[in-house]
């Protein structure tokens, strides 16, 4: 493992197509992250925000399916411009996330309502089917590389616990960082590299829950300290850290240096 833990998030541009995805593997293994938390491809959070809408819909389903169609079709291309095989563990296991996706959407168009709950669910696939490809961009990269690292997808839900604030919902943080070292130290220590999601949590019941939009800044925050990490960087279109968003006020300045707890707050509100 590299002396100093390194934890690295890369926002939904960086996951936007394929080349991005390329670009932010060799990122990763050039910098040494130990921990890659990603969130949903640029778009998509969006779009099943809008699936969510449309399924509750009194009208036909025929606008439900044309958004569900968008969502497939946009994860599908990435997939194929990866060089993903249609056999492979990773195109299988998107397949079962667009089965899953769309009898969640139907569900809802059935009942006309989706409930807090539900909807933290539906918003869930965004992240989860970006750090599947991912994870298939960062093994495909070390093999490039030569670097023979041991990359591995996690499911963030059985680190990141939170309360049961669909959401909004907060992180448990004495639990994840106990599970964190119960489950996720050890293979770090053995130089295991992990891609995991932003934004999504789980209650004690296994409920999923997400964080607030933004909530992958978040993640990676709270993983970070799970994990002790040295050094927590935020992959982002933004250079730096600023006091507010350079697009909308010119005179953002950059922060040369703050603390996990400013961090954890900008990252939140």
């Amino acid at each position: 493992m590299n002396q100093k833990m390194i934890v690295s998030k890369f926002g939904g541009t960086s996951m936007g197509d394929a080349a991005c995805m390329r670009r932010s593997a060799e990122v990763s293994l050039k910098q040494g992250s130990n921990v890659i938390v990603v969130s949903a491809t640029s778009g998509t959070t969006n779009l099943l925000i809008e699936l969510a809408a449309s399924a509750q819909k009194k009208s036909a389903w025929d606008q439900t399916e044309i958004i569900l169609k968008k969502i497939t079709e946009s994860h599908l291309k990435i997939a194929r411009d990866l060089g993903i095989s249609t056999v492979s563990n990773t195109a299988v296991e998107l397949n079962l996330l667009f089965i899953e996706l769309e009898s969640l959407a139907k569900g809802i168009h059935l009942l006309k309502d989706c409930s807090a709950k539900a909807f933290d669910y539906l918003q869930s696939f965004g992240e989860r089917m970006s750090s599947l490809l991912f994870t298939d961009a960062m093994m495909q990269a070390s093999r490039k590389e030569k670097a023979t690292k041991d990359v591995r997808f996690l499911d963030s839900r059985t680190i990141l616990k939170t309360d049961d604030q669909f959401g909004r919902a907060r992180p448990l943080t004495e639990l994840v960082i106990n599970r964190a070292t119960d489950i996720l130290m050890p293979l770090l220590r053995s130089g295991v590299i992990f891609v995991t999601q932003g934004f999504i949590g789980e209650t004690l019941e296994g409920n999923t829950t997400t964080l607030g939009r933004g909530g992958s800044d978040y993640s990676a925050a709270i993983i970070a300290e799970a994990v002790s990490a040295d050094i927590l960087e935020i992959w982002t279109d933004v250079p730096g850290i600023a006091t507010t968003d350079p697009r909308l006020c010119a005179d953002a300045k950059s922060l040369k240096e703050i603390s996990f707890k400013e961090a954890s707050e900008l990252a939140t509100f």
